[in-house]
């Protein structure tokens, strides 16, 4: 009877650990995965962002040219105004070189606004790829995580079942005095 129940109890040890095993490395691969996914939105979110930084110059650039011109533009109808006043001296001369000022204060506030929005998108960027990388490793230390737990469980599995087989050559009543 005993070597029934042995045999059965380590049949079972057997299957359980087998089965924990199993489902270990089902979570792992699981695991592994959802870190592969978020490493390529990562990835993407880094690209995304450097288009928007290019996007970004190429906008600065273009409003600074229309800045320019409208400030030329400006200029020119305060000259033509000035020229049919009649008037003319030190008041208007300055007047222009307001303007001038102030159209290149515009073109630099621009520029100043622009770089600000390309380095922040620019770093975006930059946090993303390290957030790539970062879910990249995290998915290589799930695997060594797994492959750790699917060890110890079938070491310990293994470890379980031969006590329970042990129990198969055990005399009946636990003695081991021999008659």
């Amino acid at each position: 009877m005993a070597f029934v129940g042995g045999l059965a109890a380590g049949g079972a040890s057997a299957i359980g650990t087998v089965l924990s095993a199993v489902g270990t490395a089902v979570g792992v691969m699981s695991s592994i995965a959802q870190a592969k996914y978020q490493q390529q939105i990562a990835e993407n979110n880094a690209i995304i962002a450097k288009n928007n930084a290019d996007i970004a110059a190429e906008k600065t650039q273009s409003q600074q040219q229309i800045n320019d011109q409208q400030s030329r533009a400006l200029m020119g109808q305060q000259e033509v105004a000035q020229a049919a006043s009649g008037l003319s001296g030190k008041s208007q001369l300055n007047v222009r070189k307001s303007t001038q000022k102030i159209a290149r204060q515009d073109s630099f506030n621009i520029r100043q606004a622009g770089a600000y929005e390309i380095q922040n998108f620019l770093q975006q960027s930059t946090n993303f790829s390290a957030e790539a990388v970062n879910a990249g490793k995290q998915g290589t230390m799930n695997a060594l995580a797994g492959l750790v737990s699917i060890g110890s469980t079938l070491i310990g599995g293994a470890q379980a079942t031969k006590s329970s087989l042990n129990k198969i050559n055990e005399p009946l009543g636990g003695n081991s005095a021999r008659y």
